[in-house]
């Protein structure tokens, strides 16, 4: 297994993670600010209930960096197994 790609994909899907985690958290706030009039989605204020739950990130993040492990590891695998002569000969054809 080359492990360059499953590093690279794991980084990747770190970062990303962290980045979706960021994001995800700035639409929160802006959903809680949203003012409402029914009575199951009324917070204190009148205003959008969000759960700010810190288990729903830690979730979100190890589902996200699963993700990548997984999406990573079939490509590390098929890398792994060809020759590096039998990549140049390819030639990108």
């Amino acid at each position: 297994m080359s492990r360059l790609f499953l590093i690279q994909g794991v980084l990747l899907g770190a970062i990303g993670g962290l980045v979706g985690l960021g994001i995800g958290y700035l639409a929160c706030v802006g959903i809680g600010t949203i003012p409402v009039t029914k009575d199951r989605m009324i917070g204190t204020e009148g205003r959008m209930l969000v759960n700010y739950d810190l288990i729903i990130y830690v979730k979100g993040y190890l589902l996200a960096a699963g993700a990548a492990l997984i999406a990573s590891f079939f490509p590390a695998w098929g890398a792994g197994r060809m020759e590096p002569i039998d990549i140049i000969r390819k030639d990108g054809n």
